[in-house]
């Protein structure tokens, strides 16, 4: 597609410069009636315009793991949500959000070849009197809670770490793309 318009937009530019330059093709001059000057602004502003579109989709910066930490600001920036970094070791980087009152780490690990975005949210499964209560469950009633919770988060296609009663990773790992965007940045978040 990007080929095509950029071939379209160069035959319309060299039919208009032919036509300004006074050489008209005899199938222009015969079979149309448009005067030369239409013709001349026709293919001018229309050569013009799918060069600019061929020029600006093949031109376009696309997001890669070189400039995807610039990405991720941009795109935190324009739907306005705050952030901080965080410095962690063994992260290219990593952005602190805050979303719908859920501290949300979004970043890039060395891990997994530094090809993947890794959006977690820490949050606390079961609060209080809850924890408590799973807690007093005998071990069986505990592993069906457990293996409830995985087969609901493999539904949902999430990734899940249980660090304690009180502590639940929930993880989603993004490939860097071009197709990666703002909107999946946000579908992720949610």
């Amino acid at each position: 597609m990007q080929r095509a318009s950029f071939f379209v937009a160069l035959g319309q530019l060299l039919v208009g410069l032919l036509l300004y330059f006074h050489i008209e093709p005899t199938w222009i001059g015969n079979n149309i009636q448009w005067t030369r000057d239409n013709w001349i602004l026709f293919f001018l502003f229309g050569g013009l315009a799918f060069t600019g579109f061929g020029l600006y989709r093949t031109f376009r910066p696309r997001v890669n793991v070189r400039n995807i930490e610039r990405k991720i600001v941009e795109w935190l920036q324009a739907v306005r949500l705050g952030y901080d970094e965080h410095h962690f070791q063994p992260w290219h980087f990593t952005y602190v959000v805050i979303f719908r009152g859920l501290r949300t780490f979004i970043g890039r690990p060395r891990a997994l070849s530094g090809r993947y975005l890794q959006v977690e949210a820490r949050i606390t499964p079961a609060p209080g009197e809850l924890a408590q209560r799973l807690e007093k469950l005998n071990q069986r009633d505990q592993n069906d809670f457990y293996k409830a919770l995985a087969l609901e988060a493999a539904k949902a296609r999430i990734y899940y770490n249980w660090n304690s009663a009180n502590d639940l990773s929930i993880i989603k790992w993004l490939p860097i793309t071009n197709q990666l965007s703002d909107a999946s940045i946000l579908d992720s978040l949610t």
